[in-house]
């Protein structure tokens, strides 16, 4: 844990702030996030059932290895005592 704190700490020293040249102007980038906006909301409403599918089935198998791990610990646990 030490060595962590230290490579951190030693990152946190060689940060420079980023050159003016790569700056852009605020109007720029507000006119790009609306436009990246506008282009996720058209390609959501292409495939909704798609994107739904997917999230369903990425939460389920979240759901079954955290239950996993759960079943695990109190197994574990209980042959402790």
């Amino acid at each position: 844990m030490v060595g962590v704190l230290v490579v951190g700490f030693i990152a946190n020293l060689l940060i420079t702030p980023v050159d003016a040249k790569h700056h852009t102007d605020r109007g720029d980038a507000k006119a790009q996030a609306a436009e990246e906006r506008e282009t996720a909301l058209e390609t959501e409403q292409d495939a909704p059932a798609t994107t739904q599918i997917r999230l369903v089935l990425s939460w389920g198998v979240v759901s079954l290895m955290l239950a996993y791990g759960v079943y695990e610990t109190v197994v574990t646990a209980l042959n402790l005592f």
